[in-house]
């Protein structure tokens, strides 16, 4: 590129650029939710701490902000020590009635789900969600999709992830916690 087409475009490049920054200051916080700095009152409320605590047998449980660079993109991100994040909640509006199918599909990825009694208008628990290697139930009720995904241990000795922190049974007991608080 020669001075002439440089200076040709740079105000094009310019005026994205300012255009961009005015649209993200302007835009609203649920936009900007993805890097929030603050965790959201009401996960204490639905699903607290201490029954999260009871039912993992970690120490520490504490909630962590929404930061999907860290793997905490749900609504309530749980962590031990506030470093190790151990479990997902995601509380979402259903857009359409097909919405729920692609929760039904990533939750049968790689092994068919298994359906929970009486718990929504329809649960499912599984193995390998998405086609990574955590446990989760997902859960129907009315128009929300509420999905509870377990991370699996890190072991800072070894660098290595192990085992789950939640069967699927513990994220169902935990499922029917939230269940009743929605």
């Amino acid at each position: 590129m020669d001075a002439n087409e440089l200076a040709m475009t740079t105000p094009y490049a310019v005026a994205a650029v300012v255009l961009f920054v005015t649209w993200v200051a302007a835009s609203p916080a649920w936009a900007q939710d993805p890097f929030r700095t603050d965790v959201d009152p009401a996960c204490e409320q639905t699903l607290p701490t201490h029954v999260v605590q009871a039912v993992s047998g970690e120490p520490d449980i504490r909630l962590v902000p929404r930061d999907p660079r860290r793997g905490a993109d749900g609504t309530c991100n749980y962590a031990t020590g506030g470093q190790d994040l151990i479990l997902m909640v995601a509380v979402n509006t259903l857009s359409t009635p097909t919405f729920y199918e692609s929760y039904r599909r990533n939750c049968g990825h790689e092994q068919p789900p298994t359906a929970i009694a009486d718990l929504g208008e329809e649960a499912l628990a599984c193995r390998a969600y998405g086609g990574g290697g955590n446990n989760a139930v997902v859960v129907r009720q009315g128009h929300l999709v509420v999905l509870l995904q377990s991370s699996r241990k890190f072991d800072h000795r070894t660098n290595r992830l192990g085992g789950h922190v939640f069967t699927t049974d513990q994220l169902t007991e935990l499922a029917r916690v939230v269940m009743k608080k929605l």
